[in-house]
């Protein structure tokens, strides 16, 4: 898992992850996607209406995610029969579903058939939530692809837990201004399965409070940029939460290229979570969601697997990072810089956000940083946007 260049750790060690080159082997194949990364300077500045884009990226990432499915599906009549019943708005809360990418493009070893299997499982789920029959049995336990829906027949046995609630046969998960809030689900231990923590579920009432803390920085985002608060609903479709007993003083925030559109935070009912560092957090985790849906067709580097071998040492954290992290740190601090700018009427706190964020591009360190090497593996777009962003956070 990749923790944001932003997030406050005590064991820095868990920061990341080498990255996966064969993720990317099909990126940068769509021609009518070739110039997304350069477009990301103007979009960090939050300045108009990117709806357009967003809706692109979006369509991209359901693209690639339908091209896997219907391949599956060509030769497993059970699944094909459920897609092709499907309304639309269901299917479009698969095919953005983060759980489902993995499933689909994530380098493992899960035999096909596998995988058919849990997608005709998220299928009769949905199905089911739409209210319309499904051949398919749907034993108690089973969880939508979001993670924001659980059968759960059995009325009489305990309650779900608090903010989740019943709805005939479903426990619903919370869902903040369309993301979902996941404390339970299978996708929740996936993403904290990629960490060397061990983590368990909240109490109840730690789970009211981080769920709270999530809305409130939500609301402030909304009320500072809706250009911002638009990007987030787009890009972010789940927030995945934990309690890291053994170290309750962690409070991180991070992400995965392999889980695209979900957020990790852990410790997020913890005091230590002020109220800005939790809008901070949603910035950066949205914007690397956000990156990672433009690298399914735009790519950061001439070889991703190259990539891989270079580190450079942030201006903000002082830490080594694989280069990709670092270049995607490079656009969430730009975009920071500007929406702190923006909100320097709606927090005492807006003016240190901002120049904490734009000091890393002081003396173009954000670019001097990069070994050679490293900077020989840009894109010539990518390599562009990083120019524009020192040059102006600079100036």
């Amino acid at each position: 898992m990749t923790q944001s260049d932003g997030a406050r750790s005590e064991r820095p060690d868990l920061a990341f992850d080498r990255l996966d080159p064969r993720l990317f082997e099909n990126v940068g194949t769509d021609p009518l996607a070739s110039s997304l990364i350069s477009t990301l300077p103007e979009v960090l500045r939050w300045d108009g209406d990117q709806t357009v884009l967003l809706s692109q990226i979006n369509s991209i990432h359901s693209a690639f995610v339908r091209a896997r499915i219907d391949a599956l599906g060509e030769s497993n009549d059970e699944l094909n029969a459920m897609l092709s019943d499907m309304p639309l708005e269901t299917w479009r809360r698969i095919e953005l579903a983060p759980e489902v990418f993995r499933l689909l493009a994530a380098p493992h070893s899960t035999p096909a058939s596998e995988v058919s299997e849990i997608l005709q499982s998220f299928c009769a789920v949905e199905l089911r939530v739409a209210g319309q029959s499904t051949a398919r049995p749907l034993p108690n336990g089973r969880w939508s692809a979001l993670g924001d829906v659980r059968v759960s027949r059995n009325r009489a046995g305990t309650a779900p837990p608090s903010p989740y609630r019943r709805v005939e046969d479903f426990v619903l998960a919370p869902v903040v201004r369309g993301t979902v809030v996941d404390g339970y689900s299978p996708t929740y231990a996936t993403i904290f399965g990629y960490t060397r923590w061990f983590v368990e579920s909240h109490q109840d009432a730690e789970f009211e409070e981080a769920t709270a803390k999530l809305s409130s920085a939500i609301q402030f985002i909304e009320s500072v940029s809706g250009p911002t608060c638009n990007m987030l609903d787009a890009c972010l479709r789940v927030v995945s939460l934990a309690r890291v007993p053994d170290d309750p003083n962690m409070t991180v925030s991070g992400s995965h290229p392999h889980l695209r559109g979900l957020a990790a935070f852990s410790n997020l009912h913890s005091l230590r979570w002020a109220p800005g560092q939790v809008v901070e957090a949603l910035l950066h985790e949205a914007i690397h969601a956000l990156v990672s849906k433009m690298e399914i067709a735009d790519s950061l580097f001439l070889s991703y697997r190259d990539a891989g071998d270079v580190l450079a040492t942030s201006p903000w954290s002082g830490r080594p990072m694989p280069l990709w992290a670092y270049l995607h740190a490079c656009f969430l601090w730009f975009g920071s810089w500007h929406f702190w700018q923006r909100a320097s009427g709606h927090s005492d706190r807006a003016h240190e956000f901002a120049e904490t964020a734009r000091r890393g591009f002081d003396g173009q360190a954000s670019i001097n940083n990069i070994p050679p090497e490293g900077i020989a593996l840009l894109r010539p777009d990518a390599a562009e946007a990083l120019h524009a962003m020192t040059r102006e956070a600079a100036a």
